[in-house]
């Protein structure tokens, strides 16, 4: 974890207590997730975890521990729906059994983004970003 990343967490738990955060409690908290998301988001920030591999445990999910691996700029793939429906080129729903992988399937497709990746010479959370936003403009997401 950089220092610079340390330093805001340093701060934002001085400015908290242990079970709220400007006076606030979970509840009070609005965000774009899942509830369970934001257990382990407010967990993590009780335990004072800092280091990756503790936060990565925390975390446990595939897709999670991914996107966190891409926010911190470690060299990971996400793969979601989307990246699924890219892969077999036809757009099936999120919610839709088709759109379900295993760990299997998962681990396959971001060594596919890795090999395409390096065919025309990008890091491969750079590819999944670029499928993604065409995805997203082609089929009006």
């Amino acid at each position: 974890m950089t220092q610079y990343v340390r330093n805001i967490l340093k701060l934002y738990r001085q400015a908290s207590n242990d079970d709220t955060i400007n006076g606030d409690s979970l509840d009070d908290f609005k965000v774009s997730c899942y509830n369970t998301m934001k257990q382990k988001a407010w967990s993590i920030l009780q335990d004072d975890l800092i280091d990756d591999d503790d936060i990565l445990t925390r975390l446990n999910g595939q897709k999670i521990r991914s996107f966190y691996s891409n926010i911190r700029g470690l060299d990971e793939v996400t793969i979601d729906g989307h990246a699924l429906n890219i892969a077999r080129g036809q757009r099936e729903g999120l919610t839709s059994d088709k759109t379900n992988m295993g760990k299997r399937q998962y681990r396959e497709l971001q060594v596919a983004y890795v090999k395409a990746a390096k065919r025309v010479k990008v890091k491969p959370h750079v590819l999944q970003a670029i499928t993604w936003t065409t995805w997203k403009r082609v089929h009006n997401i």
